[in-house]
């Protein structure tokens, strides 16, 4: 796996991976502007973009988790 630090010609020993997320509260989840954000986020050109930086990985990107 290519890290980010590659960009910038650093050599760089990866410690751990980070996952972030993007909290929608569900009673937004219908809104126009938040399904706009997920079907570009869900789509391939957007998917195969981030791909393509070193170090990202789209193996969860666009998937939609419920939380209690």
């Amino acid at each position: 796996m290519q890290l980010v630090s590659a960009e910038a010609g650093l050599l760089f020993l990866p410690v751990q991976e980070e996952a972030y997320d993007l909290c929608i509260p569900n009673v937004f989840l219908d809104d126009p502007r938040v399904q706009a954000l997920l079907k570009i986020v869900r789509s391939s050109n957007y998917r195969q973009t981030l791909a393509n930086l070193p170090g990202y990985s789209t193996a969860q990107t666009g998937n939609l988790v419920g939380v209690n």
